[in-house]
């Protein structure tokens, strides 16, 4: 009996141990983060970035990660590292405090209660030193040049690969200004600057460049010399007989203020400003300037001017030749009232009438071949005339025989011709000039003949242009051309 009852116990026993135990659930033991390292970029050689990625805890919260780097290889928290942050992410990592021309060993490490994790290790190369130089001192400075220079004292363990001298009107010049290119290597080299503006405060700099990056030497500073001002001359325009507009560009002052400017002008070549001048203000930039005491169908040599501490500059040359009148003007004889292209030729006017009531026949009808119209045909015309009726009381032959201011050769005007004196001296013209040959309001002729009975007349009240019959009485006007 007691044996059955021990046994019984024993196997309630195993019974209760058996189910407490199969319901427990297995403990899982945390396991190290999983990580990935990036690549190191921007090498210097002091420094260089790099990076990685912590993808999984393992199980366990992830307290701290960074790159951990060292000279010798397999690296660990306990060398140099950087602390980037916790938990799962991607994070970047600067390393300092380098040494130029070293190796590193880099790993990713991420650290959790299950312990620390590395990652596959990547090695790098720090970049030597840039090289260590001054810059030599600036001499034979000119208004656009200068001869500079530099020493290249120590490439730190990487060849130079280019050395010279920068330069810029604003400080710490780098290579990205104006700049020269001296050879390789160590030592000393020579510079020529040039292409440097007049008067102009420059900051200089010699470079050098290797492996490890660009070093520039001590600042100098130069200040080129002044020079002339660079100036143009500006077309001469709107010549008379006495006067005309010109003018001058002044694109550099040279490095020094403009004192004055102006426009000189001679009979000679090359006028310089002792001949005929303007004075025209002071700076640069354009400007107008009007020539005045001109003499008449001479020709004149123009040159624009500009003036600084420098001394005096000229413009290219240009030439003029004064007309010989100008319409309105009392010129040989009588008043011009037409003046060709060329401004040396054109057509005057007798001062008053020279008849109040003639025909343009000479007592009968027939025709001249005096059929010119246009601006240089009245004197033909007139010669026409007159070879076909002869000489007599008629328009043509009062013309023809007029002697007046020292000028025998005055002739009746074609009908173009006398339309030109109403509208430019007579009742068409305007200002000044109106009526300024005191013309009288009614019909005059013109040589031009219509027909074998009509020639050209104008009215000089309307300006109207109609033909008449040659035995009509009418004013006439002679002229002259010069």
């Amino acid at each position: 009996m007691k044996t059955k009852s021990t046994i019984y116990i024993a196997l309630l026993t195993g019974v209760l141990f058996c189910l407490l135990f199969s319901c427990q659930k297995t403990q899982v033991p945390n396991v190290l983060p999983t990580i990935a390292i990036f690549s190191v970029t921007n090498i210097t050689s002091t420094s260089a970035a790099s990076g990685g990625a912590v993808t999984a805890s393992g199980g366990a919260v992830v307290t701290a990660y960074g790159i951990c780097y060292s000279l010798n290889p397999e690296p660990t928290t306990a060398d140099n590292k950087t602390n980037d942050g916790n938990g799962i992410a991607n994070f970047s990592s600067t390393l300092s405090g380098l040494h130029p021309l070293t190796t590193y060993y880099v790993r990713v490490y991420a650290t959790s209660s299950a312990g620390t994790a590395y990652s596959n290790q990547l090695i790098f190369n720090t970049l030597p030193l840039a090289p260590g130089l001054t810059t030599s001192t600036l001499s034979g400075v000119t208004s656009t040049s200068a001869y500079g220079g530099g020493e290249v004292t120590i490439d730190n363990g990487s060849p130079i690969e280019v050395r010279g001298v920068c330069w810029s009107t604003n400080q710490n010049p780098t290579t990205k200004d104006g700049k020269t290119s001296n050879g390789t290597g160590l030592g000393t080299f020579t510079s020529y600057l040039s292409g440097l503006t007049p008067g102009a405060l420059y900051y200089v700099r010699a470079y050098a460049i290797n492996s490890g990056g660009t070093s520039y030497g001590n600042q100098l500073t130069i200040t080129t010399n002044d020079t002339l001002p660079t100036i143009t001359t500006t077309a001469a325009l709107g010549v008379t007989s006495t006067t005309a507009s010109s003018g001058g560009s002044i694109y550099s002052n040279g490095g020094a203020a403009i004192t004055a400017r102006g426009v000189c002008w001679a009979t000679n070549p090359n006028p310089v400003i002792t001949d005929n001048k303007t004075v025209d203000g002071v700076g640069s930039g354009s400007y107008a300037s009007s020539l005045t005491g001109l003499i008449p169908g001479t020709t004149y040599f123009i040159r624009a001017y500009a003036t600084n501490s420098v001394g005096t500059s000229y413009g290219n040359q240009t030439s003029i030749t004064a007309t010989i009148a100008f319409i309105g003007e009392k010129f040989q004889g009588g008043i011009v009232f037409y003046i060709d292209a060329t401004g040396q030729h054109g057509l005057i006017s007798a001062p008053t009438d020279q008849a109040l009531s003639v025909p343009w026949w000479n007592g009968s009808y027939k025709s001249t071949g005096a059929t010119g119209t246009a601006v240089g045909t009245g004197q033909a015309n007139t010669n026409a005339i007159i070879l076909t009726q002869g000489v007599g009381n008629n328009a043509a032959s009062i013309c023809r025989s007029l002697t007046l201011g020292g000028y025998a050769d005055w002739f009746l005007p074609s009908k173009d011709e006398l339309n030109l004196m109403y509208m430019n001296i007579g009742q068409g013209a305007s200002g000044a000039n109106a009526n300024l040959g005191g013309f009288g309001i009614y019909v005059y002729w013109s040589s031009s003949e219509s027909n074998s009975q009509n020639a050209w007349s104008q009215l000089f009240k309307t300006g109207y242009q109609y033909y008449n019959y040659k035995d009509y009485l009418f004013l006439v006007r002679a002229v002259r051309a010069f």
